[in-house]
């Protein structure tokens, strides 16, 4: 193994981690590895899922990493923004409701908010 890739792989890891990696690298011949991609393919002609999935991302790098974005909205009064709102359009409640939509990233209304009724 060379030295750039025994440092990719124990570089910000803890310590037990990158001990435990380099014992089981220690074991690993060329001659397994060789082995085991075998195996992958002959199980991947056969139709295994897995094992194409193997090949295609992990030997031939088909998967890219994803990166994501994860987004956590916490509502500490317990209650979404985007519930529907009793308070009547135009009025200090429905435009407080509609702020907190906003702060949210939702849309300012609901379909289900309370209308006036016509007159």
């Amino acid at each position: 193994m060379t030295q750039e890739n025994e440092t990719a792989l124990t570089q910000n890891v803890p310590p037990w981690i990158a001990a435990m990696r380099a014992a089981a690298q220690a074991q690993i011949k060329q001659s397994d590895i060789e082995e085991i991609v075998k195996n992958q393919i002959a199980s991947a002609k056969n139709g295994n899922k897995d094992a194409i999935k193997f090949i295609f991302e992990q030997v031939l790098g088909g998967a890219a990493p994803r990166a994501g974005t994860n987004i956590q909205n916490n509502y500490y009064d317990g209650k979404s923004p985007n519930a529907p709102t009793a308070a009547l359009p135009g009025t200090p409640e429905k435009v407080e409701a509609m702020r907190r939509r906003v702060a949210a990233g939702q849309q300012p209304t609901n379909g289900k908010d309370a209308k006036r009724g016509t007159e």
